[in-house]
């Protein structure tokens, strides 16, 4: 009966004393996941005597936490030409900007702004293969890129290389192909010394400014008998010698021949030829 009732105590000293321990588990569900477990042992020492009892009751926990570490690497950082980049880890809106040199498919994926017509990064709107900006041609020209080549679209001479911008807004070789009258042309493009001879009918200031090699009286380029002057083989001023019309009457003459009537006079000027 006493060993019974010493059982009953033990029992219920340990319900009511014992810890109610359960397994906790915490985590991360991101990068860092750390999970700890607990267990409990519990052991019961009793002493009886007569007069009393005494019961002790020892607990031992364990914890064990396991920490796992997940590294995320995104799209722009991956060492490959995915998405919608344009070249390794850039472009396409969701990158960074792609350096020079590196594919594009427009100004917004370059780090300069500028994608060229060859659909890769460049340093200026002057390489990019387009008529842009002020340029007059494509990547010359404006002031802010470089001169344009003979044949190039031009607004004034500083556009050309040669300084030379024509009346159809091309660049031309020389200042004697840009369809004015400028420099030192008697006309436009000739005459001057510094372009070709002018044709007749065109402004000239001196013989070697013409075609014909005659500039006339009123500094237009004349064949030789109409320059107002009697110069070459002519006997008169635009007459005679054989290479211009026969002289009027009263004009001087060499022969008979470089007068209208034939008749070149004692005084060599072609006289009326006398029928009587």
């Amino acid at each position: 009966m006493r060993e019974s009732t010493i059982h009953n105590i033990i029992s219920n000293a340990v319900s009511s004393t014992a810890p109610n321990v359960s397994p906790s588990t915490t985590s991360s569900s991101t990068i860092t996941t750390t999970t700890t477990s607990a267990a409990t042992n519990t052991s019961t020492t009793s002493t009886t005597s007569s007069s009393s009892s005494t019961t002790t009751i020892l607990t031992t926990t364990t914890t064990t936490t396991t920490t796992t570490t997940t590294t995320v690497v995104t799209q722009c950082l991956d060492g490959t030409q995915d998405g919608l980049e344009t070249d390794m880890d850039c472009g396409g809106g969701a990158c960074g900007k792609c350096a020079n040199g590196l594919k594009c498919s427009t100004g917004s994926d370059c780090t300069s702004g500028f994608c060229g017509a060859a659909k890769t990064c460049v340093a200026t709107q002057c390489q990019d293969g387009t008529q842009d900006g002020a340029e007059t041609d494509m990547d010359c020209g404006g002031g802010s890129c470089g001169k344009c080549a003979n044949g190039l679209k031009c607004s004034i001479g500083i556009d050309c290389t040669s300084g030379f911008c024509g009346t159809a807004k091309i660049c031309v070789a020389t200042q004697c192909l840009d369809g004015t009258q400028d420099g030192a042309e008697t006309d436009m493009d000739c005459g001057g010394g510094t372009c070709g001879t002018c044709a007749t009918g065109l402004k000239c200031s001196m013989g070697s400014d013409c075609t014909s090699g005659f500039c006339g009286t009123a500094k237009t380029c004349v064949a030789q008998c109409q320059d107002g002057t009697q110069d070459g083989l002519e006997t008169d001023m635009d007459c005679g010698g054989g290479t211009c019309p026969a002289c009027a009457d009263g004009l001087k003459c060499s022969t008979g021949s470089d007068c209208t009537n034939a008749v070149c006079g004692t005084a060599k000027t072609c006289v009326r030829k006398c029928w009587c």
